[in-house]
């Protein structure tokens, strides 16, 4: 019994320490407020549902590959599964 306590006590530990260290990630440890990462998937979102809503085409130009990177990738797959015709 002890031993399934000790598991369960762990358990919840770590999902305490995952839930704060995903805020941490999200605010300036002075401040507490809002950061970068934060707003840019802040504005992400908001765009998405506004394009979804307002029906516009969108256009991407990338004149180099190494300008297409994993967050631009991230940022244009979110507006495709919206519906944003690319």
């Amino acid at each position: 019994m002890i031993s399934v306590c000790e598991q369960a006590a762990a358990v919840i530990y770590n999902s305490i320490v995952f839930e704060q260290t995903q805020e941490d990630s999200l605010t300036d440890p002075l401040t507490g407020l809002p950061n970068t990462r934060f707003m840019f998937m802040h504005l992400t979102r908001e765009l998405a549902r506004m394009l979804k809503r307002y029906r516009v085409w969108m256009s991407i130009h990338y004149t180099h590959p190494s300008e297409l990177t994993p967050e631009v990738a991230f940022a244009a797959n979110r507006l495709a599964d919206h519906g944003i015709p690319m």
